[in-house]
């Protein structure tokens, strides 16, 4: 099936791709999840973060990369 297998395994190399780019950006958020809109046009990428991050080198590299809109989406972090 399309939605439990091919596109949750690119949203599994999606986040391992976009945790990489953040070891390397040394940026400092962490990426909870990915979820792709059902005809992939559009990445959500779901993090944490206890400060503004300024993640536009990375949104670029992304899109490069994934070739749709990338979105980030701050979650709520638990204290």
């Amino acid at each position: 099936d399309y939605w439990a297998t091919e596109l949750k395994n690119d949203e599994m190399a999606a986040l391992e791709y976009c945790r990489a780019r953040l070891q390397k950006h040394n940026l400092p958020m962490d990426i909870r999840h990915a979820e792709y809109q059902f005809d992939k046009k559009k990445l959500t990428f779901y993090y944490e973060s206890k400060t503004r991050v300024d993640f536009v080198t990375l949104l670029k590299e992304l899109f490069r990369e994934f070739s749709c809109r990338i979105w980030m989406e701050k979650v709520r972090v638990h204290e």
